[in-house]
C-alpha cells in the first residue's frame, strides 16, 4: 500500500515553485529521486522532470496552463466574410 501523491497542479503558482525548488534541492543534496517523491508526496516522474529542468531557476516556475490565446480580433474584411457565410449557409 503506497502513499498517495498530491496533485501538484492544484497548488498555487507560488506553492508549486516552492515545492519544485525544495524537491530539486533535496535531490542535489543527496536524496534519491524515489525517496524525494515519497517524502514530498509527488510522482517520481515529476521529480525526474523537475530535476532535469532545474538547471535554471526560471525552468521551475509554473507556466500558464491551457491553450495559448489566439490572435486578436478579426480584420473587418474577414469579419464581414464570416458573417456573410453564417447568414447564407446556416
Amino acid at each position: 500500500t503506497g502513499m498517495r501523491t498530491q496533485d501538484a497542479r492544484k497548488l498555487s503558482p507560488v506553492a508549486l515553485f516552492d515545492l519544485r525548488t525544495r524537491v530539486v534541492a533535496a535531490v542535489r543534496d543527496g536524496m534519491s529521486q524515489a525517496e524525494a517523491a515519497r517524502v514530498f508526496a509527488v510522482h517520481r516522474s515529476a521529480v525526474n522532470r523537475w530535476c532535469q529542468a532545474g538547471d535554471t531557476p526560471d525552468a521551475l516556475r509554473p507556466r500558464r496552463r491551457g491553450r495559448k490565446p489566439t490572435g486578436g480580433p478579426l480584420r473587418p474584411a474577414d469579419e464581414a466574410a464570416l458573417l456573410d457565410a453564417i447568414r447564407t449557409r446556416h
